[in-house]
């Protein structure tokens, strides 16, 4: 059912975008999508500041060079 909600949100979103002319959805894009679909969004800000949520960070992507090693491929690259 979520899954399924979700995704009529990204639909009716890209829809929007494209009607104004552009290819990528925007933050109101998907406002305007909520609020057809029925959803109070004035609740979104207190529904993010409660206490028991779950914060997803960004995965962390590590180099597989040492600095001195970047420098010695790039010496040869540009001699």
């Amino acid at each position: 059912m979520m899954q399924s909600y979700i995704t009529e949100v990204g639909r009716c979103a890209k829809a929007t975008c494209e009607h104004t002319a552009r290819s990528t959805p925007t933050l109101s894009d998907v406002v305007i999508t909520l609020v057809e679909m029925g959803f109070n969004v004035d609740t979104l800000p207190v529904y993010a500041k409660r206490s028991q949520r779950m914060v997803i960070t960004a995965r962390r992507f590590t180099t597989f060079f040492t600095d001195s090693s970047v420098y010695s491929i790039l010496s040869i690259i540009t001699v």
